[in-house]
């Protein structure tokens, strides 16, 4: 159940990677369009690894994901673990103490629903495997919104049929609506 459905004061929304892209290009500031009482944005460690290597040409996009970091106050969520000894400390994908959050039962059992979308071709600029992000994410909309324009078929799609609270903004018509109208009315009903 969503926050706001259960007395919270606030909603808590993941974005994937790709909205950065979609922010940008539409120019949306996410604290022109978001009260920061009734909104707190989100990602995860693994889509942070990401977001970190976007090339110097794109200078322009990292510089505006930088700064929406700053004036929305977006957070970087990651589940309790202890190190892989197989990867540096530079992509650790689970926080230690004081820095991680125990996953929930709920969070778990979607994991190991969405697990199987996992596969072992790392990609180069992220030090991810194919879709590690997109399950890290998936696996939020148990208790949040996730917002993404990934609409193959993969964690998010299954995620979305699976009642986790995915929002795709593929169609999303500023003539229409706000954003804020668009993500609630597309949101699962809990």
């Amino acid at each position: 159940m969503l926050a706001f459905k259960i007395g919270i004061s606030h909603m808590n929304i993941y974005l994937d990677s790709n909205v950065w892209n979609f922010l940008y290009a539409n120019n949306v500031w996410l604290p022109d369009h978001f009260s920061e009482s009734k909104y707190k944005f989100f990602i995860t460690k693994e889509l942070k690894f990401e977001i970190d290597p976007i090339p110097p040409e794109k200078s322009a996009l990292k510089d505006f994901i930088s700064k929406s970091f700053k004036a929305a106050h977006v957070q970087v969520d990651s589940i309790f673990g202890f190190d892989n000894d197989n990867l540096p400390a530079s992509e650790q994908r689970v926080g230690g103490f004081d820095e991680g959050r125990f996953i929930s039962d709920k969070e778990a059992n979607f994991l190991d629903l969405l697990r199987h979308h996992l596969n072992g071709n790392k990609r180069k600029k992220s030090k991810l495997y194919s879709n590690e992000a997109d399950i890290s994410i998936a696996i939020r909309s148990i208790h949040s919104v996730v917002l993404t324009l990934d609409t193959k078929k993969g964690p998010l799609l299954e995620a979305k049929n699976h009642g986790g609270n995915v929002v795709f903004l593929n169609n999303f018509n500023r003539e229409m609506h706000t954003l804020e109208e668009y993500i609630l009315a597309n949101i699962q009903k809990c």
